[in-house]
C-alpha cells in the first residue's frame, strides 16, 4: 500500500510498504513510489515520475530482492 509520511508534495515522495497479516509487521518496501501491486511474474510493479517500474520481490519473505528496471515510460497517474 501506499504511504505518504510528512508534506507529501508528490506520490514521487510517497512510500510502499507491506503488512504481514499473520504476523502484523509492517516494513517498507519502496521509498519513492506509489500504487504497487504484486505481479504473478513475481514482481513488485508501481509507478514513479511518470513511469511504471518492476522489482523482483519474494512473496514469502515479503522483501524486495533486486533491483527496479523501468518497464513503461510517459505513464501519467492521478491521486
Amino acid at each position: 500500500f501506499t504511504v505518504g509520511r510528512g508534506d507529501l508534495i508528490s506520490f514521487d515522495d510517497a512510500y510502499i510498504d507491506v503488512l504481514s497479516l499473520q504476523t502484523g509487521e509492517r516494513k517498507t518496501l519502496v521509498q519513492g513510489g506509489s500504487y504497487g501491486w504484486y505481479a504473478p511474474t513475481g514482481h513488485l510493479v508501481f509507478a514513479r515520475a511518470g513511469s511504471i517500474l518492476a522489482v523482483p520481490f519474494d512473496l514469502e519473505r515479503l522483501e524486495v530482492t533486486g533491483s527496479e528496471v523501468p518497464v513503461v515510460s510517459n505513464v501519467m497517474t492521478h491521486p
